[in-house]
């Protein structure tokens, strides 16, 4: 993911592809909670029949799974909200170009969603994993531009030239510096001993 300094068209391809990333996880995690929605309804109608019935323990049993759908449901649909925040938030970068103030935030709620999804729906927990590298590259790729960009201002040829001088200086001094060899020691005490 080579980037010149200046070029956003590259940034703002990757930015869409993980927009079109977030949009299929999201349909992954829409798609789940359907079929939680469905089987919630089914057991508590299964459970609404056993009581009907007197069976009281078959009817326990069944609200416990109905519960433990609806916390489920609500993890999931609490992580579809984040996503969708994540990807308002992307856009806004498209269009805004602030990408490290953004990303940041961004980033971090992936990585939150990917550990709270992945046990739920574990293929999205790969792709999770795959949109918050891609982001963080882009991030790091857009903070070195910045850094290239800032560094190219202050550098003239007048300052090269002196910096080379400086790099000069700095060696001469400290091969002067350098303590002699042992065997170059031992050699002059032994011609001064003599």
């Amino acid at each position: 993911m080579a980037l010149l300094i200046g070029e956003r068209e590259p940034i703002k391809a990757q930015l869409l592809e993980a927009v079109s990333s977030i949009k299929t996880i999201g349909a992954k995690i829409d798609a789940s909670l359907s079929k939680l929605e469905e089987r919630g309804k089914k057991l508590f109608e299964e459970a609404a029949e056993f009581y009907a019935r007197g069976d009281s323990t078959r009817a326990t049993i069944y609200a416990n799974e109905v519960a433990v759908i609806r916390r489920i449901s609500k993890k999931l649909s609490m992580c579809r909200l984040a996503l969708e925040v994540v990807e308002t938030r992307i856009e806004t970068v498209i269009e805004s170009g602030n990408i490290a103030a953004v990303l940041q935030p961004a980033i971090e709620v992936i990585r939150s969603i990917k550990d709270e999804v992945g046990p739920i729906i574990p293929q999205a927990e790969a792709e999770l994993a795959s949109l918050s590298a891609a982001l963080s590259e882009i991030m790091s790729s857009s903070l070195q531009n910045e850094i290239k960009s800032i560094e190219s201002m202050f550098k003239t040829e007048s300052a090269e030239e002196i910096l080379g001088e400086i790099k000069k200086a700095v060696v001469e001094k400290g091969v002067q510096e350098l303590p002699m060899p042992p065997e170059t020691q031992v050699a002059e005490r032994e011609a001064e001993s003599v």
